[in-house]
């Protein structure tokens, strides 16, 4: 129920909450119809891509037609790599400039439409997000690649192009410069380096079937690169597959040394072999041993021209175009086989939009490979076709970069329709490696805000000047000696909070608190959202509740809300941050408050405000009991106690014959995905499916119908209070879900659980006590539960001593969830998982029927 307008912003809310802190967002909802144009799209680029541009085209118009229908789609991709997307914006917007500077405006704008494959990378991206779209696209490209190869290497030695039916040239030694079906060996090579490059280095990564099919493609791609004649794509083949077979070496790719020549020797025998071919075959050897001439060739002249015009020109160039008009007023003498372009990528550029446009090609480049970086730091580790690409992403990035670039100093390839759409393509497969269904329903990557570090600056210097205005001199030191908590009489905590979880971990430090002080009336400032879940607690004497976005509608209430909290009877605060973490807003309500003494943990920007900072824990202990430490410093021994939800007994009695609840949510990257429980839920049999009911928040609705129709229909249940929520746990046996809020929320009823972490901390987070076993299967939660200590500091000379050695810091350190890591792979991780599970119904059910086999939580 929403508060009335005229309620005050710190009244009390009704009980009726939503769940979505502890929800994914509402999956995308993509029809079938879209899921099969994109397959479409990539079939038919892999289709056209190496040999005909025109079949490639309706890939390419196919994939810009499904990102205009769904704009949503379309700029997802961007949003997942706003550096990409800024230097796209910039690069274009120099080359409009660039139209407004030249020489003839008209021409420059008419020939922008050169640049239009700079545009090809968004536009693949949108379509690549569909996992099916990927493989097809991939294993396509793959097989035409290799039947261009194949096509280039009839045509040297017959010297007749098939399709155009024309004579080819001949290297003098009877063999012939192959050109596909692309009508010219510069653009076919350029389109041969971009398919060997990208085989040779996902062959490097590959292993069983996989492995000869690339291995086919590689060959087939060699032969067209050698046979094409191209040196500038020679050149950039080898550059790129060196760089690229250097990074998986220094990344370990290869595995251990002993294992390198067996992994690598694929891979080295066709360089070898490739070098051998051009070295030993006379018009191939004659053909590399002219770049010894190079002062004297034509390109040489090309190069000089383009410098002169540049010279002329230098912010922002001639115009687009003006290489070919202004070619006759700077050529310096000597003969010319082409005059349309200068031969060189970067010269080029300098050409028609100077050091300006230089600056903004450079940096697309830059920010390609940075792109690639991040996604390889960040993304998921998976299986087949994608977890190949997730491997090989940024030895097979760099490669193809570098490649590519090399291999521009002597021809303009950057602009040369065939080998760039080529280039995006493989460079958009990377960048959406791991994508896909379970990703489309996550939360985006939350972009900074422009104005974010001005926001810190203004915060760090308001919590001393807070401390200035609010706290009196009275209450500037803190007592010495231990604090005696019997004579305490009223208690402030903080702790203003959106998510449903962090306030049930709570539970064990209001429980200690009230054991320490029965007598103090304790009250506590909350955020609205959830504050439900601590009212009515046998704990807390009040809530001092702050609804935010009223506040901020109606902020001449602020100051009613403001008194409540600042009252000259408080003896002490408590600013309940985690350990590791700093909340402004908690540590100004403390402020706020004038406690004489203020206890929290110790962070640089919290100094201001506390008196008493303690100092983080080095040993790592879960955040159900770390706030336990804050406690510990000021002398008390506080008991233990386990998550608990209001008055909740502690242990669970043995029920047999509920429902077993599954929770499929989880809030971004902390989720499993909608494939991998789909998958689980389809391996259940009859009985079981009986027994299971999906729940989730408001939030979840279209994720629980998706998953209930994917066999014989499932029980679902969305929940929109916690009141209900909590009767969905009462009636239930066991509980399946991500680290989310009603994780916790079924631990602190004594709900056995079965817990999956992916990218949260399970030392921090996954629920403590032997009916509880947290699940690893992700890489972040894996390298996580291996730390011991916080990434904080451990403190500072002021922060408070410890009085004695209390046991509760032994006991924290030796509290440990219960965990073990799945199997890499989605078939081996949703098996592990149903296995887990099993084993704990299994265990839950003796447990019913034996209690006094125990059940301890």
């Amino acid at each position: 129920m929403r508060p009335s307008g005229d309620q005050s912003g710190h009244e009390r809310i009704s009980d009726s909450h939503g769940l979505e802190s502890a929800s994914v967002l509402s999956p995308i909802r993509v029809p079938e119809w879209w899921n099969r144009a994109a397959v479409l799209a990539a079939l038919l680029f892999g289709l056209g891509g190496p040999i005909s541009i025109f079949i490639a085209q309706f890939g390419i118009f196919g994939a810009l037609l499904l990102g205009l229908l769904s704009p949503t789609l379309a700029w997802r991709p961007l949003r997942r790599h706003p550096v990409l997307a800024a230097a796209l914006a910039f690069y274009l917007s120099v080359q409009l400039t660039a139209v407004i500077y030249a020489q003839d405006p008209l021409r420059a704008l008419i020939c922008l439409r050169g640049d239009w494959p700079v545009l090809f990378l968004p536009i693949f991206l949108v379509v690549l997000q569909r996992p099916r779209a990927r493989q097809v696209g991939l294993f396509v490209l793959l097989g035409t690649v290799t039947a261009a190869g194949a096509l280039g290497l009839w045509q040297h030695f017959a010297g007749i192009d098939p399709l155009g039916q024309s004579v080819l040239d001949a290297d003098g030694t009877g063999g012939f410069y192959a050109v596909g079906s692309l009508n010219g060996h510069l653009t076919y090579g350029g389109v041969m380096l971009v398919g060997f490059v990208t085989s040779f280095c996902l062959l490097l990564g590959s292993r069983g079937n996989v492995r000869m099919i690339l291995g086919l493609a590689t060959l087939g791609a060699a032969a067209g690169l050698i046979t094409s004649y191209a040196r500038t794509a020679w050149f950039g083949a080898g550059i790129g597959v060196l760089a690229g077979l250097l990074i998986h070496l220094l990344r370990g790719g290869a595995g251990r040394p002993a294992g390198w020549i067996r992994r690598l020797a694929p891979g080295l025998g066709l360089l070898l072999l490739c070098a051998a071919i051009v070295l030993l075959t006379p018009g191939l050897r004659e053909r590399l041993w002219q770049v010894r001439e190079l002062g004297s060739m034509p390109r040489m002249r090309l190069w000089l021209t383009a410098w002169r015009i540049f010279e002329d020109f230098p912010l922002f160039g001639a115009g687009l175009g003006a290489f070919k008009s202004l070619f006759e007023s700077y050529r310096p003498p000597g003969y010319y086989m082409a005059t349309g372009h200068p031969h060189s990528d970067p010269l080029n550029t300098l050409t028609h939009s100077g050091l300006a446009g230089l600056l903004a090609w450079g940096g697309l480049w830059c920010s390609t490979l940075v792109s690639l970086w991040r996604s390889s730091r960040s993304g998921a580790r998976t299986s087949g076709i994608d977890g190949l690409l997730a491997e090989m992403r940024l030895p097979l990035g760099v490669a193809l970069v570098l490649g590519f670039l090399s291999s521009g100093l002597a021809q303009c390839y950057f602009t040369d329709e065939e080998p760039a759409a080529m280039l995006w393509f493989a460079v958009a497969l990377l960048l959406s490696a791991g994508d896909g269904v379970a990703d489309l329903a996550a939360e985006p990557p939350r972009r900074k805000k422009p104005g974010r570090r001005l926001e810190k600056m203004i915060k760090k210097g308001l919590l001393p000047l807070a401390a200035r205005i609010w706290i009196r001199k009275r209450a500037r030191s803190p007592e010495a000696g231990a604090l005696d908590f019997a004579s305490l009489r009223r208690i402030l905590l903080v702790r203003q909070d959106s998510r449903l979880g962090n306030l049930v971990l709570m539970t064990p430090f209001l429980q200690a608190l009230r054991s320490l002080a029965p007598q103090a009336r304790i009250e506590m400032a909350v955020g609205d959202r959830f504050a439900a879940t601590l009212s009515p607690s046998p704990w807390l004497d009040g809530l001092i509740i702050e609804r935010k976005r009223w506040l901020i509608r109606h902020p001449w209430a602020y100051p009613a809300y403001a008194q409540r909290l600042r009252r000259p009877d408080w003896d002490v605060a408590f600013e309940l941050s985690n350990p590791d973490t700093h909340s402004f807003y908690n540590a100004f309500l403390t402020a706020l408050s004038d406690a004489p003494l203020r206890v929290g943990f110790d962070h640089p920007r919290s100094r201001a405000i506390l008196n008493a900072p303690v100092a983080v824990p080095e040993t790592e202990c879960h955040y159900s009991l770390a706030p336990l430490m804050l406690l510990a410093a000021l002398g008390a021994d506080p008991p233990i106690h386990p998550l608990q939800m209001n008055a909740a007994p502690s242990v669970r009695e043995a029920q047999g014959n509920g429902d077993w609840l599954i929770h499929p949510g989880g809030r971004g990257r902390k989720g499993w995905g909608a494939e991998a429980f789909g998958a689980l839920l389809r391996q259940l049999d009859p009985a079981e499916r009986d027994r299971v009911r999906l729940i989730g928040g408001p939030g979840e609705a279209d994720l629980l119908e998706t998953l209930s129709e994917g066999g014989p229909p499932l029980r679902t249940a969305v929940f929109r209070g916690i009141d209900e929520l909590l009767g969905a746990f009462a009636g239930a046996d066991h509980y399946l879900g991500c680290d989310a809020g009603p994780l916790h929320l079924a631990a602190a009823t004594g709900l056995p659980t079965l817990s999956l972490f992916r990218s949260s901390h399970p030392l921090r987070y996954a629920p403590l006590g032997e009916s509880h076993m947290c699940l690893l299967v992700g890489d972040g939660s894996r390298s996580l539960a291996n730390a011991r200590l916080f990434p904080a500091p451990v403190g500072h000379p002021g922060s408070a001593p410890l009085h004695g050695e209390p046991s509760i810091l032994a006991a924290l350190s030796d509290r440990r969830p219960r965990t073990q890591e799945a199997p890499d792979g989605s078939a081996a991780q949703v098996s592990f998982v149903l296995e887990r599970w099993r084993e704990a119904l299994a265990s839950r059910k003796q447990m019913c029927e034996d209690p006094a086999a125990g059940n301890r939580v």
